[in-house]
Order: C-alpha cells, then structure tokens, then sequence
C-alpha cells in the first residue's frame, strides 16, 4: 500500500559529521546497527553487551551487501567502535562511548587520526585481496621450468597491477593458449609472455597476434636477406 511507501520505517537516518568523519556508507551501516542494538536492548536480547547481526535484514535496509558490511565492521572495530566476537563474526557490541568521544570531540588532530585509520583500513582491506587473487593465480601455474615460471609470474603481476583482477582459470586458459600454439617451444612461449607482460594483456590471444605480426615481419626480412645473397652469388659477389 502507499502508506507503507511513506512511512518512517522506510526511511534510515545517518549522523552528518559521523559520514564526514568515516564515510557516507559507513555511518548508514552504523546508524542501522545502533537501531538494532536499541531494539536488543529494549527486548533485553544483549548477551554480554551484544547482539547478532541479520545480514539479509541489514542489506535490505541499507543496500549494503553482507561482504561489505563485514569489510566496514573490521574498519570499525579498527577506530574502536566495535567489538566483534572471535568465534562468530555476526555478534557485536557497539562501543558506545567510543562513538560518542569521536562525535563530539573538537580536537582536529583526532578527527583526522580517525579518518586516516578508516582510509588504511579499507585500503589494506583491498590488498589483503588482491595478494590472496595473485597467490591463486601463481599457484595454477604448471611448469617446472623456472625461466618460464618466472615469465608467467611477471605477466600475472602485471595483468594485476593494470586490472586489479585476475583468477586462477585465467592463468590455465593462458597457459593452454601458449602451450597450443608454441607447441611447447620455450622461446616463442617466453617472447609470447613479454608481449603480454608489456602490454598487461589479459587474454594471451591478443599477445599471440602480435608475436604472428613480428614473426611474419622477420621472415619476410630474411627471405629478402636470402635473395639478396642468392643474387650477389650470381655474380661471384660472396663466397662460402
């Protein structure tokens, strides 16, 4: 019904200075966790200070999905805002006096401590994934060649740092391309690599055109080379 369109449990308040201080997200995600905690409170459901966590309800109030809640959870047991239960990751404690020292303090020099723990936080959070995606994908490489395996691992380092992606069936269907086409030679294989390394190529498809281009060029430029000494022979010009 319409009414239900315009009522006040539709809507999810934020604090203003809170948002400036831990971002926009954050403190709707937060806000929504204090109302959760009120109502615990209110129903004397807390257990040591804490509660548990819907996820599905959470994101369908907010739109913040489950992952991200628990990315924003660690950034705020950073700052000391929560406490998160060791053994289950959904149970919580808002620490409320915490959030209060960080709401109402005027001191600049905290604001910006808060700030730049919760930018460190997230940014760490971003590297922790993509070493783990760059470990994976190490891991799928099979050859016992460590010329070739070296190769492989400067490609994958640079598809990552170009696109921040990469996966473990990536580097496999590389790796078939190569061994396909080279037929397991390790030259082409490896000036194949450079190609893709140089230009962060994620399909080794496009590496593999390139390496054709430059191939065709030398043979041409050696066929002529030929010719040419075919032609001086003719004349007595070299000798063998």
């Amino acid at each position: 019904m319409l009414i239900h369109l315009l009522s006040q449990n539709n809507y999810v308040q934020f604090n203003i200075t809170l948002a400036n201080t831990i971002g926009l997200h954050e403190s709707i995600y937060l806000s929504e966790l204090m109302d959760i905690n009120d109502k615990a409170v209110r129903k004397n459901c807390l257990v040591d200070n804490m509660f548990i966590i819907d996820r599905e309800y959470v994101a369908s109030r907010t739109t913040i999905k489950p992952e991200e809640q628990k990315k924003i959870d660690e950034q705020l047991k950073t700052i000391g805002v929560l406490n998160i239960d060791d053994s289950n990751s959904d149970r919580v404690e808002i620490n409320i006096n915490m959030l209060v020292s960080i709401m109402s303090s005027k001191d600049e020099h905290i604001i910006k401590d808060v700030e730049k723990i919760v930018k460190e936080s997230a940014s760490a959070s971003k590297k922790t994934k993509v070493d783990y995606m760059t470990k994976m994908a190490k891991q799928a490489i099979l050859t016992n060649n460590t010329e070739l395996r070296t190769a492989y691992f400067m490609w994958i380092e640079s598809v990552v740092s170009k696109t921040k992606w990469i996966s473990p069936k990536t580097v496999e269907a590389a790796q078939d391309a190569i061994d396909e086409y080279s037929h397991r030679n390790l030259d082409i294989a490896l000036d194949i690599l450079k190609i893709a390394t140089a230009n962060g190529y994620v399909d080794m498809i496009w590496a593999i055109k390139i390496y054709e281009q430059y191939s065709n060029m030398n043979t041409k430029s050696k066929m002529n080379s030929v010719q040419s000494v075919a032609s001086a022979d003719d004349v007595g010009g070299v000798m063998f």
